[in-house]
């Protein structure tokens, strides 16, 4: 960036387009440079330093910070006019009644959430946990009410099914597998 004073004298000597301009240009309404006056330099002044300021005493403990005192009075609150005040009614005026609190909900409240199906969940407790055959079956009823009732835990249900089956089928590769080695060694060693 160059100093801004040459940049003055390089615009009142050559204008916006480059050319030097020997008359000076009227001032108009939208200028290309922004003009400036130029202003008087200050007097030259000598600096005047204040006069020293005496030290307190010292402490024998060092210094301590001295601070000023403060006003705590709160300052005055103003005073509310005076509401007349009507008597509260305790009970509706006859004709009139308490609307149904259930009839309107809050904005965005979505209202009451339909339930997990019970059945779903121990369903699939119990195809994970001991007893996959019976996991299937209570996944199997539990879909049906799901269908029925329109109840949350279809994907519980549908899990305990699949995975009824998955550990029905691991059981009986192990089961067969285990009676085949078992009958192997037997027939083999001629107990």
């Amino acid at each position: 960036m160059t100093n801004p004073g040459a940049s003055d004298e390089w615009w009142k000597q050559y204008g916006s387009d480059g050319t030097p301009n020997d008359a000076p240009a009227e001032p108009t309404q939208y200028s290309s440079a922004p003009q400036f006056q130029a202003q008087p330099a200050p007097p030259p002044s000598v600096p005047v330093t204040p006069p020293p300021q005496p030290l307190p005493p010292q402490s024998p403990y060092g210094s301590t910070p001295q601070y000023p005192v403060q006003d705590m009075t709160p300052p005055p609150q103003p005073v509310a006019p005076a509401q007349p005040a009507y008597p509260q009614q305790a009970y509706p005026q006859p004709g009139y009644a308490y609307p149904n609190p259930a009839a309107y909900q809050p904005y965005g409240y979505a209202g009451q959430q339909p339930k997990t199906n019970g059945l779903a969940i121990a369903a699939l407790i119990l195809s994970l946990a001991c007893c996959p055959p019976l996991g299937i079956i209570l996944g199997l009823v539990a879909l049906s009410q799901i269908k029925d009732r329109g109840d949350n835990g279809r994907g519980l249900a549908l899990a305990a099914v699949w995975v009824g089956i998955a550990w029905s089928v691991v059981m009986v590769l192990w089961f067969g597998i285990n009676i085949l080695v078992i009958s192997n060694d037997t027939s083999s060693n001629g107990y």
